[in-house]
């Protein structure tokens, strides 16, 4: 670029300001707000009828859950269906997460009070509580970081919660076979939630205004 060429953005700037100096004033008005539009990350959820059906119906997140199903657990939380902008929609899908989270490992430690427990059965109860505790701090940790405005760390976060840290219970409940429903669900609906928080920390993270 040419040493006396104005940069882009400013050239842009220029530009912009002549033509306004020429139009009236509701017209400029109407510029400015379009730019400035433009210029901040897109937090506003468009309340459409589909949109939740929308979100449950994201790859990663109906990989690990029917859409319907995914619909219909969503509609039960009255934090993430009132949302009206993507930061409390995603604190929200977080703290459900959480929420859903500890009742199972709950549901998973009283399993483990249980009198003669087959052994193998007992290893993979104790697998899952150790999966569920992962998850649950790697759902808290994402939590602090929105809450502090990061959107770049709790990607990780809520990508590890939902895949390795869940994963072992879910291969451990295989492999054991067991049919309890609670943690069969359970292996289900967390990950539903850190998908869904980590399609929505993306977006924002996408649309921050440069630095």
């Amino acid at each position: 670029m040419n040493p006396r060429e104005h940069p882009p953005t400013l050239k842009f700037y220029l530009h912009s300001t002549t033509i306004a100096m020429s139009l009236p004033i509701v017209q400029v008005v109407f510029i400015l707000f379009t730019f400035l539009s433009f210029s901040k990350p897109n937090l506003v959820i468009s309340h459409t009828p589909n949109w939740l059906k929308e979100t449950c119906n994201q790859d990663n997140v109906k990989y690990v859950v029917d859409p319907d199903l995914c619909l219909k657990i969503l509609k039960s939380h009255k934090k993430i269906v009132s949302s009206t902008n993507q930061i409390d929609l995603l604190i929200a899908v977080i703290e459900s997460g959480i929420s859903n989270g500890t009742k199972t490992r709950t549901h998973v430690k009283n399993m483990l009070k249980r009198k003669k427990l087959d052994p193998n059965l007992k290893g993979a109860l104790q697998e899952c509580k150790s999966s569920y505790d992962s998850a649950i701090w790697s759902l808290n940790s994402a939590l602090l970081e929105v809450k502090d405005g990061d959107y770049l760390t709790p990607s990780y976060d809520l990508l590890i919660a939902s895949t390795d840290n869940i994963d072992r219970c879910a291969n451990a409940a295989a492999l054991e076979e067991i049919k309890d429903a609670t943690i069969l669900i359970g292996n289900k609906v967390l990950p539903m939630f850190g998908f869904i928080g980590f399609n929505v920390v993306n977006d924002l993270f996408d649309n921050q205004p440069p630095s």
